[in-house]
């Protein structure tokens, strides 16, 4: 019931019609609007193959898109917005899909960003093989590393990505993801005396997953390094594998951080884990709290049809909560994006 439980809080959907007056005001101040593509990535040499969703600048209006029971805002295949564009890497959270979090990616668009979503292989709704294993975060790292050079490599995105604005948005483990390529490695000492801290009650520490977390700590080499020295900022939300990081495997983080933690979040509580991260790290990030928000609303709802076929993956969350957290998140890592990779521009 625990491991099913864990699973269902990771995905989470309540049932509206996009917003189309929130999306045309956001279009009206940038000046853009969310282009939509999708890409099937097959590199045999690397090891991946995933599907891979691609949110872009462009002036086509969007319209109501649906993909794999998703419905996602979007103009399908429109030209790009001429000109150079930052490129942001975007990596869901447990048992998600490209598509989980296509409201940030579409506002994130509206911005000027491209923003690249892959089903991370292992860790996505359909396949869960992965999950409290070394391999989960190794995995999701490699494949976001092949991401830029996937894109630059691509007729059409290719030209459009501009090689020296990159950053990393990752959510849950994605969020761990993102701090081992900002510069941060992992240090399996800290998992002995977690669930004494967290107590019995934590989902990491139920039977099942306490199994796997400590074949996973053991696996744990404290001297691998995931740099990506192209990445120049980097957002960890709601970050999960807390017990993985400390003061001593952080020192070497150094580019620009946001930290977001969930007020609500029943998984990766915050105590153990984003505000852990935050006091072990070397210079303060900036940090902020997404108030009234629990793990359902910092994704993106699940259409009627997807809510139907998976009631227990799309768990609803209030409508106005969402919506909220959805602008926080929107909000928060645009400001934090633009103003880091525009720094780092030249």
């Amino acid at each position: 019931m625990l491991k099913r439980l864990f699973f269902s809080c990771a995905l989470a959907g309540t049932l509206f019609v996009l917003a189309a007056v929130f999306a045309g005001s956001a279009a009206a101040d940038s000046g853009f609007n969310p282009g939509f593509q999708t890409l099937g990535v097959w590199e045999a040499e690397r090891k991946i193959r995933m599907d891979v969703a691609v949110w872009y600048p462009t002036k086509r209006a969007p319209r109501l898109l649906q993909y794999d029971g998703w419905d996602i805002l979007g103009a399908r295949r429109a030209a790009i917005s001429p000109g150079l564009h930052p490129l942001l890497l975007l990596s869901h959270g447990t048992a998600g899909s490209r598509f989980s979090l296509h409201q940030l990616a579409a506002a994130l668009a509206r911005e000027g960003f491209i923003v690249a979503a892959p089903t991370h292989q292992g860790d996505n709704i359909d396949s869960m093989g992965l999950l409290f294993s070394l391999g989960q975060l190794e995995s999701r790292v490699r494949e976001l590393r092949a991401l830029p050079d996937i894109l630059l490599a691509d007729e059409t995105f290719g030209p459009a990505v501009d090689a020296a604005k990159i950053g990393v948005i990752g959510f849950g483990p994605g969020g761990a993801a993102a701090l081992l390529m900002a510069g941060g490695r992992l240090d399996g000492a800290g998992w002995g005396e977690y669930c004494h801290r967290a107590g019995r009650g934590d989902p990491y520490c139920s039977q099942w997953v306490a199994a796997r977390m400590e074949i996973m700590a053991a696996s744990i080499d404290p001297g691998q390094t995931y740099r990506d020295e192209r990445i120049k900022a980097a957002a960890a939300v709601a970050p999960g594998y807390g017990m993985f990081f400390s003061a001593a495997s952080l020192r070497d983080l150094a580019i620009p951080l946001l930290l977001l933690r969930a007020d609500l979040d029943a998984v990766n509580r915050a105590p153990h884990h984003a505000d852990a991260i935050r006091y072990a790290l070397p210079q303060s990030p900036e940090y902020h709290i997404l108030t009234h928000t629990d793990n359902a609303a910092l994704l993106s709802p699940c259409a009627q049809d997807l809510a139907r076929m998976l009631p227990g993956i799309c768990i609803p969350s209030p409508a106005a909560d969402r919506r909220e957290t959805q602008r926080q998140l929107a909000a928060h890592i645009s400001r934090f994006m633009l103003r880091h990779l525009d720094n780092n521009a030249n």
